[in-house]
C-alpha cells in the first residue's frame, strides 16, 4: 500500500503547499515534485521506510517493485508533456509510452482487480509488528528522509534547462511567440467572456484559438503560441473535470481505511496478550 502512494506523494504534497502558501513559485514547485517523484528518489524514501523494518531486504524489494510498477503504469497512460524519470540521477529525461488515456476503461478494470487482490492479501497477513526499535535504525531512516526532502533542490535546475513540463517556455513569457507548447489537464474556464480560456498549472490564464469550448472541463493539448498569452490549438483531448481526482481520493481513502483497520486489529491483539 505504501508503494501505491510513494510515487504520488510529491504531487499530493504539492497541492497542500499551494493551499497553505499560495504565493510559492509554482514552476519551481512542479520541478521539485518532478525530481522527487523520479524512481531514484522513490527508492530513497523506500530506504528510509525500510531502515526501521525488521525485514529490511524483503520490505525494500517489495516497496521498490511496487514503486516501479506504479511508474510503469504512469508511463503507459497518455499525459501530454509528462512522463516518468527512470534513470536519475544520470539521466533526467521523461519517458512515456502514451498508450491509453487515464480515463480508459482498462484502468477501471485494473483498479477493481487490485482491490480484490488487496482484500485477499490483507486477510492472509499475520499483522505482526515489524518495526526495529533501535536508535541506529531511526537515525538511518532520518538521514534517508533528509536526503529525500533536500536532495531534489540540487536537480531542479537540470529539469528547467531541459524544459521539463514545459517549464522553460512558460517561465520565459517574452519569448514564447511561435514556440510549441504541450499541456496536460488545463482547466477550461467558464464562458463568461467570448472565446475559450484555460488556467494552467502555473495559475496563468491563456486564450485558445482554433477550438471552442463552452462547458467547464479539463483539456490536454498541443499547440503553438501566437503571442505571449494566446495558443493556436493543433490537437486536443477533453476529460471530465473531477474524474481522475475523485478516483485518486477514493484510492487514498481506501488505503487509509485498511491502515486504520489494521492498526485497530493489532492494538486489539496486544491488549489480549
Amino acid at each position: 500500500l505504501l508503494a501505491c502512494v510513494i510515487p504520488d506523494l510529491p504531487w499530493i504534497m504539492q497541492r497542500l503547499v499551494r493551499a497553505v502558501a499560495p504565493g510559492v513559485d509554482r514552476i519551481d514547485l512542479v520541478l521539485y515534485s518532478g525530481v522527487q517523484s523520479s524512481l531514484f528518489f522513490c527508492l530513497i524514501l523506500c530506504a528510509a521506510i525500510t531502515a526501521v523494518s525488521i525485514h529490511r531486504r524483503r520490505v525494500f524489494l517489495l516497496l521498490a517493485t511496487g514503486c516501479l510498477l506504479h511508474l510503469v503504469l504512469d508511463s503507459i497512460q497518455t499525459k501530454p508533456g509528462n512522463g516518468v524519470i527512470y534513470f536519475a540521477p544520470f539521466n533526467w529525461d521523461l519517458y512515456a509510452i502514451n498508450w491509453l488515456w487515464p480515463d480508459h476503461e482498462l484502468f477501471h478494470v485494473l483498479s477493481f482487480v487490485s482491490l480484490a487482490l488487496l482484500y485477499f492479501f490483507w486477510r492472509g497477513t499475520s499483522h505482526e509488528p515489524c518495526l526495529r526499535f533501535s536508535l541506529a535504525a531511526w537515525l538511518l531512516a532520518l538521514g534517508f528522509t533528509a536526503a529525500y526532502i533536500a536532495g531534489p533542490v540540487l536537480f531542479t535546475g537540470k529539469l528547467l534547462d531541459q524544459n521539463t513540463y514545459e517549464s522553460k517556455i512558460l517561465r520565459e513569457t517574452t519569448s514564447r511567440t511561435g514556440k510549441t507548447i504541450v499541456l496536460d489537464r488545463a482547466v477550461v474556464l467558464p464562458d463568461d467572456e467570448p472565446g475559450t480560456r484555460i488556467r494552467i498549472f502555473t495559475g496563468e490564464v491563456l486564450w485558445l484559438e482554433n477550438v471552442e469550448l463552452t462547458q467547464p472541463s479539463l483539456i490536454s493539448l498541443q499547440g503553438r503560441f501566437r503571442d505571449a498569452h494566446s495558443v493556436v490549438v493543433q490537437s486536443h483531448y477533453l476529460q471530465p473535470k473531477h474524474k481522475r481526482e475523485l478516483a485518486s481520493v477514493a484510492g487514498l481513502v481506501f488505503i487509509a481505511l485498511i491502515w486504520f483497520t489494521t492498526i485497530l486489529y493489532v492494538v486489539r491483539r496486544w491488549r489480549m496478550r
